[in-house]
């Protein structure tokens, strides 16, 4: 029966996680520059943060209520040789009511 010593093994180990903890912290500083310079890039090419008080091309001068709704939900085919009138009919008992569908000649 032969002993081994297996101290080598745990010391060649222990150097080995030594040297990859010491490459996976740099490659975490590398990684943290990179994103920090690239946001910083981004909010440089966007023109920085967006200013509250500036001009919108969004913004209106007066507010206004929307007007009330009162048209109908219109479903216009855009396959008319597949979606017949027999096949809309169909498909319509599915719908809420006032739902209207419409179809027609591919030229239509």
């Amino acid at each position: 029966m032969a002993v081994t010593s297996t101290v080598p093994a745990r010391e060649s180990r222990v150097n080995e996680f030594a040297e990859n903890r010491a490459f996976f912290v740099l490659m975490a500083v590398v990684c943290a520059l990179i994103v920090g310079a690239a946001s910083g890039k981004g909010l440089f090419l966007m023109g920085g943060p967006a200013s509250p008080s500036g001009p919108s091309p969004f913004s209106y001068e007066q507010v206004r209520p929307a007007p009330a709704l009162a048209v109908r939900i219109v479903f216009v085919t855009v396959d008319p040789e597949r979606d017949t009138p027999a096949f809309l009919r169909e498909y319509m008992r599915y719908m809420p009511p006032g739902y209207v569908t419409l179809t027609g000649s591919a030229g239509q």
